[in-house]
């Protein structure tokens, strides 16, 4: 509260709490009543998929809840259990996601690239499931980081020591621009039918048929611009109440922000 009173150009509040809704229900409607009745200001939270639920929402968004960012990381239910000893299956991803859509929240959400231990069936896995995410929605991709102390990082030492980066240098936002991977990028974009036309051509094998990378390459230079900014705008019309103002005006600190950190 000091810091909005003595900071009026502050115009959003970001809690760097990677699990913000594992709290009670009297909890988090306490701290809503507070939020709503002292500070006002539009906050950006993260959570895990089977934390959110329709009250949790509905508090969050009386109070002036503006983004929502969420952890996907890969849309197969095999690596997020038996790689990232994740508790929470793509269903309930698909479910969280499907409610951030009713409440009119502008949602983010995670996924995580260049993993070894992902087969070809798992990435495809993944673009099937973004495709089934309620637009629009943006996505922030990472490249896998191993750190130290970690199950993940014990394994890929055993396993594929030629995988291993430090993770005080590692430039983590920059993933490998191998076809899956972009492919992986443009079911942010693209629509449904789109990408699900490219994913059936791309599993034609015969070296990636020649239909396939023309298509491909259509897309990457033509269709994801457009749909790239469509997307952008309609996304940040969310986070900021339906007022096309607001998105003028917090547009390019919106879009600053993102290219500094895909330069990072």
């Amino acid at each position: 509260m000091n810091a909005i009173e003595h900071n009026p150009e502050i115009s959003i509040v970001h809690f760097q709490d990677d699990s913000f809704l594992s709290c009670s229900k009297k909890y988090l409607e306490d701290f809503c009543v507070a939020y709503r009745n002292r500070i006002r200001t539009p906050f950006i939270i993260h959570t895990m998929p089977i934390y959110v639920t329709r009250n949790k929402l509905k508090h969050l968004n009386e109070c002036g809840i503006s983004w929502l960012n969420m952890g996907l990381q890969s849309g197969s239910d095999r690596v997020n259990k038996d790689i990232y000893n994740r508790g929470s299956t793509k269903d309930h991803f698909l479910r969280a996601a499907e409610l951030v859509k009713e409440f009119k929240i502008a949602g983010k959400y995670d996924v995580i690239l260049d993993n070894p231990f992902e087969n070809e069936c798992d990435r495809i896995e993944t673009i099937e499931t973004l495709i089934q995410i309620p637009k629009p929605y943006l996505l922030e991709f990472f490249s896998l980081a191993y750190y130290p102390g970690t199950e993940l990082y014990e394994k890929a030492i055993q396993e594929c020591p030629e995988e291993m980066e430090s993770v005080y240098t590692k430039k983590y936002l920059q993933y490998k621009p191998d076809t899956l991977n972009v492919l992986t990028t443009f079911a942010n974009y693209l629509p449904g039918k789109i990408i699900k036309r490219l994913l059936f051509m791309y599993k034609g094998k015969t070296d990636r048929n020649y239909n396939f990378k023309i298509a491909f390459s259509i897309c990457r230079i033509f269709l994801v611009p457009y749909y790239k900014f469509k997307t952008f705008f309609k996304v940040l019309k969310l986070a900021n109440r339906g007022s096309y103002i607001k998105v003028i005006m917090n547009g390019p600190m919106y879009f600053t922000v993102m290219v500094f950190e895909k330069k990072m």
